[in-house]
């Protein structure tokens, strides 16, 4: 989205849109994730919603930080988007080795499918969180700017 659209849209809704498009993919996701197209697909919508959401909420940080704390505010926030790609791999790799199972031929383990379905019914759980906070936000700077407008 180019900036010339940002007062058009402005940056609540492409959040909410986001929220809602990542958590239908989420859902899909668990439904549909045994064929390779469905996946690539299904993930082609996750990476659009998610990027609908980071572009709202980068957004909405960015205009109701004070000036003077702007700096910190975009620090902070990128500092917890790491630990977040950080802790989710590692999350997603223990329930994947929890859920395992050896295959004694190959010697190999390989994660079962209720591995999958728990992981993807933990990130529907987090798009739905995500959406609630979305119209948390919306609410709370609707109200604001009534207050004072």
């Amino acid at each position: 989205m180019d900036p010339y659209n940002i007062p058009r849209f402005g940056s609540i809704k492409p959040l909410v849109l986001g929220s809602i498009i990542t958590a239908v993919s989420f859902i899909l996701l668990f439904q549909y994730h045994e064929s390779t197209v469905a996946l690539a697909s299904i993930l082609a919508l996750t990476a659009a919603g998610l990027s609908l959401m980071n572009f709202g909420g980068m957004n909405i940080i960015i205009t109701s930080a004070p000036r003077e704390y702007l700096a910190a505010t975009q620090g902070i926030t990128q500092m917890l988007r790491i630990v977040g790609s950080a802790i989710g791999p590692a999350i997603v790799g223990v329930i994947m080795h929890i859920y395992s199972i050896h295959d004694p031929r190959s010697g190999n383990i390989y994660p079962l499918n209720y591995a999958y379905n728990t992981i993807f019914l933990i990130a529907v759980m987090v798009g739905f969180v995500s959406f609630a906070l979305a119209l948390v936000i919306k609410h709370n700077r609707s109200s604001i700017n009534d207050k004072y407008a």
